[in-house]
């Protein structure tokens, strides 16, 4: 829920990313729909498989064409938000240790792009390896994939952070 000020606050950075962007989740997704079209065809062509192996491939497509990662900067927090998961995160600034312009592996430093969650933290993103790494005063990493990285950084910590 917004507070207040939040309402009537325009944000300072703001940027959406979508998934249908990155050339390998879309890869990934049309592989995914075609092995699963294929063996359900396979098995025995009826109305049952057909309909199974269409509405996985479309799932999959619809996912891929509608998720994206909202990133928006205020004075004093950022917020997240993934659609369609309805997910919201607000990070207050006055939670945050350190910021850094990083550029990250994806696949190696936090398994693939999305929402990923290991030992070190959280990672949100969807495509690149280009992000802001947020130490927060817990010690908890939150890396925020960013294809604008180096102005997302300017606008966390303008207002003096």
């Amino acid at each position: 829920m917004k507070n207040h000020k939040e309402k009537f606050e325009e944000p300072i950075f703001e940027e959406k990313q979508q998934l249908y962007k990155n050339k390998v989740m879309a890869f990934i997704c049309f592989v995914v729909s075609l092995v699963t079209l294929v063996s359900l065809m396979q098995e025995k062509l009826n109305s049952i498989n057909l309909i199974t192996a269409f509405s996985t491939a479309g799932v999959l497509i619809l996912i891929t064409a509608l998720l994206n990662l909202k990133t928006k900067v205020f004075a004093e927090s950022i917020k997240i938000t993934m659609f369609p998961f309805l997910i919201n995160k607000t990070i207050k600034k006055e939670d945050i240790l350190k910021v850094e312009d990083v550029k990250y592996n994806p696949i190696l430093n936090w398994g693939g792009w999305g929402i990923k969650i290991n030992f070190k933290g959280i990672a949100y993103n969807m495509y690149g390896n280009r992000g802001v790494k947020l130490t927060m005063k817990n010690g908890r990493i939150i890396l925020l994939g960013s294809q604008k990285s180096y102005l997302l950084y300017d606008a966390i910590l303008r207002n003096n952070y």
